[in-house]
């Protein structure tokens, strides 16, 4: 048998014996399983801690407010074996939070298309709180230094190719947005030096410009042919993560047509790191647009950026290690 016949086998096996077998067997999952009890570890995602009186406070005085943590909540159930899960959770409450702050901060209503609010998100909060907030800062550097190569290669991919019909209204909006945060004309440079006559594009050039688009989320300076760019501003980096690498693959979990990926015969320890990555950012920006609402409030003593770094930092060491594929 085929790998793709055994992993159909096992994926119907998980269905006819639900729920004595809870999960599709793959290398993958039996590595992050082997990894977690060798390192005394249950999870791999290290939680933010908050102040218990004062978030309780802060969350009883405001009910709406509660209803976004109580979603936020959701993250936790499926981890650690299944962070594409985590991170369609992570995202709502990301989502949820973005809209009740847009609508507080600039009474923006339900039909404002959430994409179009991005750039203010980037610019007026995030941004603004990553130069006040050194802690913030570092963590921000930390997560983008550590950028999933998939992730980025999936948003490659994205950029120029449109596979559904289903996404291509979202994914025509994810390419306006990274056109205007990224160097001037570089996509058509892309084009250019890296797809062929018949506007394709090879996995090894697709690669190449996922590396380079990391080193833009890393304030790097960049060269595609015989043409440099400088580093990107912060605010651009910021959006460039959001409107391009995180709403991308949001998009596609949402209104593509995909295989699961973590129940897939494609399923490697790379697909974990990429769905973990994408859960943590999403929480990232989730934790800065939920400090903001309580700030509003006079409440947000709860949420120290210090912890917010201390979690992401301890999470992603332990991606590096148990996710990679190099045994330790």
């Amino acid at each position: 048998m085929t790998i793709e016949e055994i992993i159909l086998e096992r994926q119907v096996s998980l269905n006819n014996n639900w729920p004595e077998i809870t999960d599709v067997e793959t290398e993958a999952i039996n590595y992050v399983r082997e990894r977690l009890a060798n390192r005394g570890l249950k999870q791999i995602l290290a939680t933010v801690k908050i102040d218990k009186t004062t978030a309780f406070a802060a969350l009883v005085s405001d009910k709406q407010l509660a209803k976004i943590f109580s979603s936020f909540l959701d993250v936790y159930d499926s981890l650690p074996y299944h962070p594409d899960l985590a991170f369609d959770a992570a995202w709502r409450s990301l989502e949820y939070s973005i809209r009740v702050y847009a609508y507080r901060a600039w009474e923006y209503k339900e039909d404002k298309p959430l994409h179009d609010i991005f750039q203010k998100i980037s610019s007026e909060v995030v941004e603004s709180l990553i130069n006040k907030e050194a802690d913030l800062k570092d963590t921000f550097e930390y997560l983008v230094s550590n950028t999933s190569i998939s992730a980025a290669r999936y948003t490659t991919v994205r950029l120029f190719y449109a596979k559904q019909l289903s996404v291509a209204p979202q994914i025509k909006f994810v390419r306006e947005r990274v056109e205007k945060v990224l160097p001037k004309d570089m996509l058509e440079v892309i084009k250019k030096v890296c797809m062929d006559e018949e506007g394709r594009m090879d996995t090894r050039n697709v690669i190449d410009v996922a590396r380079r688009l990391i080193r833009l989320l890393n304030g790097q300076d960049i060269q595609i042919g015989d043409t440099s760019y400088k580093p990107i501003p912060l605010r651009n980096r910021i959006e460039l993560l959001i409107s391009g690498i995180l709403y991308t693959s949001r998009c596609e979990r949402f209104h593509g047509d995909l295989y699961s990926p973590l129940k897939s015969s494609k399923t490697t320890l790379l697909t974990y790191y990429e769905y973990y990555f994408l859960t943590l950012t999403s929480m990232l920006f989730f934790w800065v647009t939920f400090y903001k609402l309580t700030e509003r409030n006079g409440n947000d003593k709860f949420i120290k950026f210090s912890n917010l770094k201390e979690s992401l930092i301890t999470t992603i060491d332990r991606m590096n290690d148990i996710l990679s594929n190099k045994q330790k």
